[in-house]
């Protein structure tokens, strides 16, 4: 099932907010959330340059209407995530931030949140 970009975007929006933000304090937070804040605020051009990538459209990943084929995806997520943790370097221009350890619990937790945005 293909769920619209918009509400991939307000599932991530989401899903950071409540699993990484605010789970951080200081300056660690006010950086990666200023730096996800122009994420976000960029997102539109950034999601334009992954649906005309050559092995996304070839995939199928999103669709011509702007649909993404989230359970394909998580799928994936969910067999990597099962071998091992995914981790982040978070440090910016010699800011020592530290690291994000992404989970399998992550990754349900973020299917969860997108599911939730389409209410």
């Amino acid at each position: 099932m293909m769920v619209p970009i918009a509400q991939v975007k307000a599932g991530l929006e989401t899903y950071i907010q409540q699993e990484i933000l605010s789970k951080t304090s200081g300056l660690p937070r006010w950086c990666v959330g200023a730096l996800l804040g122009i994420v976000f605020k960029k997102s539109d051009t950034l999601i334009e340059s992954i649906r005309s990538n050559k092995l996304v459209k070839a995939l199928g990943l999103i669709d011509e209407s702007g649909g993404v084929d989230v359970e394909t995806i998580i799928g994936e997520l969910k067999k990597q995530a099962a071998k091992e943790d995914a981790v982040v370097d978070l440090s910016m221009m010699c800011l020592p931030l530290g690291t994000l350890a992404l989970k399998a619990a992550d990754v349900e937790a973020l299917h969860q949140a997108i599911r939730a945005a389409a209410a």
